[in-house]
């Protein structure tokens, strides 16, 4: 709670309406940090049903998926806490008229922290998600290519609508959103790229 909390202290102070209120929303925030705090061992047991199943290169492939899809994840929930949410705070705790006093319920707090953390930590999954398809050759980095136009486009409309209505925000999120696009079109011109180099060594032999 107090990690939670922290972006909003030097604002203004929390409150609560109702009598189970405050107790409610702690136990909420205490469900999510005992899954959070689980996850190795929920990832552990889901890998040993799944595992069986699945040949050994796939296994491989994900070994390694796996990792780099927690990490970026948490990449992108820090992100959002340290760099876009003082942001979003200082604007929509400010355009408020003087004459108007704002008082935050503790719910309403947690929910929209939560909502706004969670899709970034997707954003931030796009580069895998873009090497996945162009590892098996769902989509070709030519074709991502040519749709990079409408990408930036998309990246700043999202932008707009996730953060307030000012440019700093919006290209705080804009930006980096695009990056990880960028960043899984030049993973996947490699994956590309080993791919041709295989298909040579095959042909040779």
């Amino acid at each position: 709670m107090g990690i939670f909390i922290r972006p909003l202290d030097s604002y203004i102070p929390l409150i609560y309406t109702s009598i189970s209120e405050s107790f409610t929303t702690e136990m909420k925030v205490a469900i999510i940090a005992g899954i959070i705090a689980a996850f190795p061992i929920i990832v552990f047991l889901i890998w040993h049903f799944v595992g069986p199943a699945l040949f050994p290169k796939e296994k491989r492939k994900i070994l390694i998926y796996v990792p780099i899809a927690i990490i970026l994840f948490c990449a992108g929930v820090c992100f959002c806490y340290f760099v876009i949410l003082p942001f979003t705070l200082k604007f929509f705790l400010g355009v408020a008229s003087i004459e108007v006093e704002a008082m935050l319920s503790i719910s309403s707090y947690i929910n929209f922290l939560c909502k706004i953390l969670i899709p970034f930590g997707l954003v931030f999954e796009t580069p895998l998600i873009v090497f996945f398809l162009t590892n098996f050759r769902i989509v070709s980095t030519k074709t991502l290519g040519k749709t990079r136009k409408f990408v930036l486009l998309a990246c700043f409309l999202l932008g707009a609508i996730i953060t307030p209505p000012d440019v700093i925000s919006q290209v705080c999120v804009a930006a980096p959103m695009y990056l990880m696009y960028e960043i899984g079109v030049m993973l996947g011109r490699l994956t590309e790229k080993r791919h041709r180099m295989n298909e040579t060594t095959e042909k040779a032999a």
